[in-house]
Parts: structure tokens; C-alpha cells; sequence
């Protein structure tokens, strides 16, 4: 799919498959925010905040949250005065390549076989102690800066911010135990927070801020 997307906020993770950049996003010709995931740094540096850029996305069905259907979008391509960020090259049979140095190339099917590792890893059909768990591990090590900003320990995780969430909409008396105050609360969260989202599928930073606005809402004791 292709879109221009007002950035609303931005934050960036590393991952064990690389840098990443999580963006929240209003898709243009609509009200709601969207959750983008771009793991190409050629592209993250033109997702700042409070720009509109014209990308190219893929979606697929992401975690299940609450037995509902979720989103996952990742950003393949972006332009520029209409030109692509990462130019496509034409070639023979079907699809074709990028045009890549060798040291690039070579990155990339580097990174390709760490991303492999990592599946196994998560599917536990090797541990951490495999040869190739030890080898994509001294790969990455070799190219994080030592001196790599750190993710602030002080942040709550985001099935923290569940909780705090939970425990705001019970204080402002929405049942959440039942079906009919989790359609409530949806309903506030379209309303109020204007995303049709799940919880944890929004940035941390709009979390916290669903999170001071229910807060407001709290019922007097």
C-alpha cells in the first residue's frame, strides 16, 4: 500500500535483527492513528515527528489483543519529490534487485542469516548457547556502538502501561471485567484518544497519554 502519513510520534528500538524505528501515524484521508514498523536505515531518518511523507507499507495480521484482529504495518519504501529512497533495479525473470555495493550486499545477507537465527531462537528450536546463537550474537556485538544510547530503564514496559490503563478505567468505573465495559472503554478510546487501535498496539508515548486521560476521569472517592 502506498499513503502519505502524518508522523505524531516516533521511538527508536534495537532490535536482535537490527535498528528499528516505531512510528504513530495518522494515514492521510483518515482520522485515526496507525502503528508503522521500519527496520530499513536508509528510511529512518525521514520519519520525524510532526512531518507528512509519502512511504510505501506492508500490512499482515499481527498478535491477536483481547481475541480481536490487529494490524502489522512495515514500511518498505519512501519518496521524495516523487523519487524513491531505495531504488529499484530492473532485471531479468520475475522482480528484480537493489542497487547495492558488495559491502552492502554482503550486510544484508549477513543480516538475513542473523534474522534466521533469531526465528529459530524464537521458535526454541535452538538456545542461546548454539554455535550460530553465539555467532549472530558476536555479529551484533561487533556492530552496536559501545557507546549506543541506552532505552531508559525508567520507562514502563508496555504491559505495565496495560495495567495502569486497566487500573484507570476501573477507577473511572468502566467495568473492563465484562464485555460490555471493554466495549465501553473501545468506545472512549475512539472517541477520546481518536484510534480505533488495541492498547498495545499504540506507542508508549500515546499510551501514557490514553493512560493521564482516563486518569482524569477518575470518580471521587
Amino acid at each position: 500500500m502506498r499513503g502519505i502519513i502524518g508522523i505524531k510520534s516516533r521511538r527508536e528500538i534495537q532490535l536482535l535483527k537490527g535498528p528499528g524505528v516505531y512510528c504513530s501515524a495518522v494515514i492521510k484521508g483518515q482520522e485515526t492513528q496507525a502503528e508503522f514498523g521500519c527496520y530499513d536505515i536508509k528510511i529512518q531518518p525521514h520519519l520525524q515527528i510532526n512531518t507528512e511523507v509519502d512511504v510505501e507499507w506492508d500490512e499482515k495480521p499481527g498478535k491477536p489483543f483481547n481475541d480481536q484482529p490487529t494490524t502489522q504495518r512495515t514500511i518498505r519504501q519512501l519518496y521524495i519529490d516523487g523519487k524513491p529512497v531505495i531504488e529499484k533495479q530492473q532485471g531479468k525473470g520475475f522482480g528484480g534487485g537493489y542497487k547495492d555495493s558488495p559491502e552492502t550486499r554482503a550486510s544484508i545477507e549477513a543480516q538475513t542469516a542473523v534474522n534466521a537465527v533469531v526465528d529459530l531462537l524464537e521458535a526454541k528450536v535452538i538456545t542461546l548457547d548454539h554455535s550460530l546463537a553465539q555467532k549472530a550474537i558476536a555479529w551484533l556485538d561487533a556492530r552496536i556502538p559501545a557507546s549506543a544510547p541506552k532505552q531508559p530503564e525508567s520507562k514502563p514496559a508496555s504491559s505495565e502501561l496495560g495495567q495502569l490503563f486497566r487500573k484507570a478505567c476501573v477507577a473511572a468505573g468502566y467495568k473492563v471485567g465484562t464485555p460490555e465495559g471493554i466495549a465501553e472503554v473501545k468506545a472512549w478510546m475512539k472517541k477520546a484518544g481518536k484510534t480505533e487501535m488495541k492498547f498495545d498496539e499504540l506507542s508508549p508515548e500515546k499510551q501514557g497519554d490514553l493512560i493521564n486521560m482516563m486518569k482524569a476521569q477518575e470518580l471521587p472517592k
